[in-house]
């Protein structure tokens, strides 16, 4: 029987693999449970300023427009940024979007968030002051299972028409990578993180 014989430096630098493959085990853990981050969690940083800035574009750009208009918009916006887009008010029935099954995660999600403040000023209305600034609006994070989805949430503006009679709803954002692609947050201060760890 042979037996092998390490050093004491062997040994020192094999614990320290075993324990950097364990942070990755716990890490990867996390990551794949139900994620759900509050507004203001470090995690998420600057997403939500990012999820309100594209809520405000397509409320601009859709304002004169109806189901299609919406459509139109969400189309190009998921192409530009490699994540799919879609509206829903807060009972969860859908207001533009490919068609879309709701997990009932995101669903009660919705309900819970119940779109945008009653009292948030329509952006283009008198005394509007944006989308943006404190308070923060309803914004939400999770990660559901079946699909294998990240999802992200900000309240916006529908208009079905000229005028300004705007509906409550929620920007909703689906994507299959846990950054968004680079939309939800950037992996990169994580990955100097781990490297230095």
């Amino acid at each position: 029987m042979i037996r092998l014989r390490f050093s004491l430096f062997s040994k020192i630098m094999l614990w320290f693999f075993l324990n950097l493959l364990l942070l990755g085990v716990v890490g990867l853990f996390v990551f794949n449970l139900n994620l759900r981050f509050a507004p203001g969690s470090r995690f998420l940083g600057e997403s939500a300023n990012r999820m309100e800035a594209l809520a405000r574009l397509i409320t601009e750009e859709t304002r004169n427009g109806d189901r299609a208009r919406r459509d139109e918009a969400l189309k190009k916006y998921s192409a530009a940024y490699n994540v799919e887009f879609f509206i829903f008010d807060n009972a969860g029935k859908q207001l533009g979007g490919r068609e879309l099954p709701l997990p009932a995660e995101i669903a009660s999600e919705l309900t819970r968030s119940g779109g945008p403040p009653a009292n948030m000023p329509v952006p283009g209305m008198p005394g509007a002051r944006g989308m943006g600034g404190p308070p923060r609006p309803p914004f939400f994070f999770r990660h559901t299972s079946s699909p294998s989805l990240y999802w992200s949430g900000s309240p916006i503006f529908v208009f079905d028409g000229p005028g300004d009679n705007a509906q409550r709803a929620v920007l909703v954002v689906a994507s299959d990578s846990i950054s968004g692609h680079g939309l939800f947050f950037d992996p990169t201060p994580w990955l100097i993180i781990a490297g230095v760890i």
